[in-house]
């Protein structure tokens, strides 16, 4: 079984091999968030444990897909603190449960994926725009990303005394699933 990184990947893309359905494995995929707080004196970590997705490549190369994470699993291992993210101030999970990634395209710049689309949360659409590694070994696939996500741009303001930053760090790990 061959494994393909992000250049040899290109050229598998371009010929159409990878082409069809993909299913997110959610088992094996995570989504991992960063704030500093406290005046960027301490940071704060955390997961999102319920994500599901798909997507199709199509034999152009072209990609689309949707990764939909549930709002109400942020795991920051404080009750109270993951209680406030979940409330109006932030995340609003009563009203807005799922937090969506839509993928418009996906395509080969250099040693690295440029993947563009939109985010969507508390009914808020900002346009995404990141670089990513892939590897494809027979039929698992598998994108690493890091983005930043400027919080106000989606109406998240809340900051008691300017405490927490407005710039949270987003690492993703999504392995597909070739169905």
């Amino acid at each position: 079984m061959s494994t393909l990184s992000t250049p040899g990947l290109a050229q598998q893309i371009a010929n159409g091999a990878p082409a069809g359905r993909w299913t997110l494995d959610p088992h094996q995929s995570s989504i991992g968030l960063k704030s500093k707080s406290v005046w960027g004196l301490m940071g704060i970590r955390g997961t999102f444990t319920g994500v599901s997705g798909d997507g199709v490549l199509g034999s152009d190369g072209g990609a689309t897909g949707t990764v939909t994470i549930a709002a109400a699993s942020i795991d920051t291992k404080n009750a109270k603190r993951d209680t406030h993210l979940k409330s109006k101030d932030f995340l609003y999970v009563e009203d807005h449960p799922d937090i969506v990634v839509t993928v418009s395209s996906i395509r080969t710049a250099g040693d690295t994926m440029a993947v563009e689309g939109a985010l969507t949360v508390v009914g808020k659409t900002i346009p995404l725009s990141f670089p990513a590694t892939a590897t494809v070994t027979g039929n698992t696939a598998v994108l690493d990303a890091t983005l930043t996500i400027d919080r106000s741009e989606l109406g998240l303001t809340w900051n008691q005394i300017g405490m927490v930053s407005m710039k949270n760090d987003i690492t993703v790990h999504f392995v597909f699933a070739h169905v």
